[in-house]
């Protein structure tokens, strides 16, 4: 929770992974408390990231679901879904 915990979050994202959205399809609840998003991520693994599998360059695609909380115009939470298991198998599978 905090701003300092989400740079350091995404610091950790930009050095271990290089990533683009694809796809992209954005709803929202009409008084604009919450929105919900579902895409593609496509990436590639650059730094071993914490309790993963060695990184190589290895590339990956995967369905991606994100819910947000909204107050006061600022995004409150951020929640993501995607199926780890099937990003491993693509990174463990993938020849460098």
């Amino acid at each position: 929770i905090g701003k300092e915990v989400f740079r350091a979050f995404l610091g950790r994202m930009d050095r271990c992974y290089r990533e683009q959205v694809e796809e992209l399809v954005v709803m929202a609840s009409s008084d604009g408390s919450r929105a919900a998003a579902e895409f593609y991520i496509r990436g590639e693994y650059l730094a071993d990231d914490e309790g993963l599998p060695p990184a190589s360059g290895q590339t990956y695609r995967l369905r991606v679901g994100a819910f947000f909380d909204l107050r006061d115009g600022l995004v409150a939470r951020v929640t993501n879904y995607y199926n780890l298991q099937e990003w491993i198998a693509q990174v463990v599978g993938e020849k460098s």
